[in-house]
């Protein structure tokens, strides 16, 4: 399921409690005359309603997600790491954890052996309120006065980089008459669900996005694989994976250097990233 969303500021997302009851009325965001989502001379996508009579019968409830309210013991604001004593001292450790460390988390640019190669290095003299951090990835790990491993967490940061800044600036002023104004853009996407399943059970997430916050949903996306790779790929690129200039012989390489969508706008004087993140 991708939608964009173009905004001004920060974002909070809720998840939904789910069922297969319809709580809001879909809007049209398609051409009505049409029995067709997407109506091309190259394709056409039939309109079918999520909650139609001839599948309802098929839905089931899901499982509500339940997470625990519980307070990290070490948390991060900007590109520093704290140490939050109120919830060490509600928690199992009070009393125990006395000082904190970090580590790097360093992985090589150029190593071909492993796609996930890493390693731990320069641990970080001993913090007992906050530290600043200078790198992009580290582990933190919490101890006992006689250096015994309580708690671990890791953090991941976003630091200005100097030859970004220098890009974005010229190419801003190139681009900057050609507008009034530039928006940010999300593009979200939500793994390993169709976009009629999240209609189903992420009703308020999908209602909160598109009636909200004025996103746009694409009416046509639906997976073309197996996997996440070979979704993405045609989602973040405008090809399949099989219409890359790769084979398996080089298969190790970095795709850096395709056309990637978020390129546009790099060269528009835009900052780009590309998080994905994961429920644990």
């Amino acid at each position: 399921m991708f939608v964009y969303y173009a905004y001004y500021q920060n974002t909070r997302f809720s998840y939904d409690k789910v069922s297969n009851e319809r709580l809001f009325t879909i809007p049209e965001l398609r051409n009505t005359s049409t029995p067709f989502l997407v109506d091309t001379s190259s394709c056409q996508i039939p309109h079918i309603d999520p909650f139609d009579k001839s599948v309802k019968r098929m839905l089931r409830n899901g499982t509500v997600l339940k997470c625990a309210v519980k307070d990290d013991l070490v948390y991060s604001n900007g590109n520093t790491i704290f140490i939050n004593w109120k919830a060490v001292n509600n928690s199992q450790f009070k009393n125990r954890i006395k000082y904190c460390k970090y580590e790097v988390i360093w992985r090589p640019y150029n190593e071909m052996k492993h796609h996930n190669y890493f390693k731990f290095i320069n641990e970080s003299n001993e913090f007992v309120d906050h530290v600043d951090i200078s790198n992009e990835f580290v582990r933190v790990k919490c101890y006992t006065g006689a250096g015994l491993h309580l708690y671990t967490n890791f953090f991941s940061f976003v630091h200005l980089k100097e030859d970004v800044e220098d890009r974005c600036e010229k190419n801003a002023i190139k681009f900057a008459n050609t507008q009034k104004e530039q928006l940010n853009v999300l593009m979200l996407g939500v793994d390993s669900i169709a976009r009629n399943n999240m209609l189903r059970y992420m009703k308020k997430t999908w209602s909160y996005l598109v009636n909200e916050i004025n996103a746009i949903d694409l009416l046509g996306y639906n997976k073309v694989a197996d996997n996440t790779f070979p979704n993405i790929v045609p989602m973040t690129v405008g090809k399949s994976v099989d219409q890359l200039p790769r084979n398996k012989s080089i298969w190790l390489m970095q795709m850096d250097d395709y056309n990637f969508i978020w390129n546009n706008y790099s060269a528009k004087g835009y900052r780009t990233f590309m998080p994905k993140i994961t429920l644990s």
